[in-house]
């Protein structure tokens, strides 16, 4: 078992999270609102309580790297 699943109880691999954090940046760049990022990820069959995560925790670096 690896060191991440032994830490955060086997739950989604770091691989993926990568993954959903790009397409989140990539449909922000589109100018998709939070919202419409969350019903697309849901569309491509990412969880509604995960896409709603990944969409705040992607606007929350935003914010801090910002400095707003």
């Amino acid at each position: 078992m690896s060191w991440w699943r032994k830490m955060f109880g086997g739950g989604e691999r770091p691989e993926e999270t990568m993954r959903l954090t790009r397409r989140v940046m990539d449909l922000f760049a589109e100018g998709k609102s939070d919202e419409d990022t969350e019903r697309a990820l849901f569309r491509e069959g990412v969880p509604v309580e995960r896409a709603r995560s990944i969409v705040a925790e992607v606007r929350r670096v935003q914010h801090r790297l910002r400095g707003r």
